[in-house]
């Protein structure tokens, strides 16, 4: 699950601890998806085996197994989509730094062109 653009820049120009609770938030909202959708894909494997006894503790093997790859399936593609948001992220405030600096040298050409053009109408020679 990736971060929305939007919410990183804004968690971005706040402080450690709004970091901090938006990543905490992130991840149990993460966490309420991964239980959710794997238990939707091992609903089905939850029968009870035949020659078993069925327990509170302990689910059945089909079901665990299906569990486990499940999360190891989702924790690899979150991992994967967040190495990938990070870098995205990174490269945008790559381009943002840039534009923000070539803004800054065009200002102060600007401001030199300027300052040139008053001093050499200030101080001209008078040719009397």
């Amino acid at each position: 699950m990736a971060v929305p653009s939007s919410v990183a820049g804004a968690v971005a120009g706040g402080g450690l601890a709004e970091q901090l609770v938006f990543q905490a938030r992130f991840g149990t909202e993460q966490s309420k998806v991964l239980e959710r959708l794997c238990w939707e894909r091992c609903i089905d494997t939850l029968q009870v085996e035949e020659g078993s006894a069925p327990t509170l503790d302990r689910l059945p093997e089909r079901t665990g197994r299906c569990l486990d790859t499940c999360v190891h399936k989702f924790t690899d593609t979150a991992v994967l989509v967040s190495t990938e948001s990070e870098f995205w992220q990174a490269c945008e405030i790559r381009k943002a730094q840039q534009a923000q600096l070539a803004a800054r040298a065009v200002w102060g050409g600007a401001t030199v062109a300027c300052t040139l053009g008053v001093c050499c109408y200030l101080f001209r020679g008078s040719h009397d």
